[in-house]
């Protein structure tokens, strides 16, 4: 399991590379941008990218 902590620091990492998370029910989600993810202490959103623009979600 991840922290909140862990994940920003996935997100913040310079330059930006993509990854997967992987739930443990085995859903993924790839992140593509970091502008695409709120994380909460208890919870993550990830946004689906814009077909229109990368940093927007659907």
């Amino acid at each position: 399991m991840f922290s909140p902590d862990d994940i920003k620091a996935r997100v913040r990492v310079q330059p930006f590379h993509p990854f997967r998370i992987v739930t443990s029910a085995g859903q993924t989600f790839d992140v593509y941008h970091p502008d695409l993810v709120l994380i909460g202490r208890r919870d993550l959103i990830v946004g689906r990218a814009s077909t229109e623009d990368a940093e927007t979600y659907e």
